[in-house]
């Protein structure tokens, strides 16, 4: 038991000294007219990836991000007195491409899924989420890196969300949420 204790501390060593791990902090600023779009602003947004694969050309990973978003102050009304703030979890897999000619440029592609959570606090309006609320769906993404040296880069993306149809959320003006993010990132 002891030898495969050292063998699997050997095999983990080995495996972190060629990691490919990055930390990412970005602005999420919301471009649609939606309910999200219209209503919130984005606060700060934050995420790591994991590189699995690479080859000359194209490498691809996991990413894990989280963001946050607050309700604007004209949100409210004299009929209504309320806060809202939104918690977004983003897993995803991504494919990033290596362009000879340009070798700082990496265009990001990726697809995963997301948790949005509403939390309210105090006389929220119908079409609202009541109390705390989750709602899943699709995210889809595209985007692009720039080194700025071997670890530091800036990357920017566009983010679709599409969240599931149900309950408050049948119309599509209650489901899509169309993000812009620009950020940094640092390779560990």
């Amino acid at each position: 038991m002891r030898n495969f204790f050292f063998l699997f501390l050997g095999l983990f060593g080995a495996q972190a000294q060629t990691s490919s791990w990055s930390v990412e902090l970005s602005y999420p600023a919301l471009v649609d007219q939606n309910f999200v779009g219209a209503n919130f602003n984005g606060i700060v947004e934050a995420g790591t990836k994991y590189q699995f694969w690479e080859n000359l050309s194209f490498k691809t990973g996991v990413s894990l991000h989280t963001g946050l978003f607050k309700d604007k102050d004209g949100i409210q009304d004299p009929t209504t007195d309320f806060d809202l703030l939104i918690w977004t979890l983003q897993p995803r897999i991504y494919g990033e491409l290596f362009l000879p000619t340009l070798p700082q440029f990496h265009p990001i592609i990726g697809i995963g899924y997301s948790a949005v959570t509403f939390f309210t606090n105090g006389n929220v309006m119908t079409f609202f989420p009541q109390g705390n609320e989750t709602r899943y769906g699709v995210n889809v993404a595209a985007g692009f890196s720039l080194d700025v040296s071997k670890q530091w880069y800036f990357h920017a993306s566009y983010d679709f969300i599409k969240l599931s149809n149900s309950g408050n959320f049948t119309n599509p003006y209650l489901q899509n949420i169309n993000l812009v993010k620009l950020g940094v990132g640092y390779r560990i």
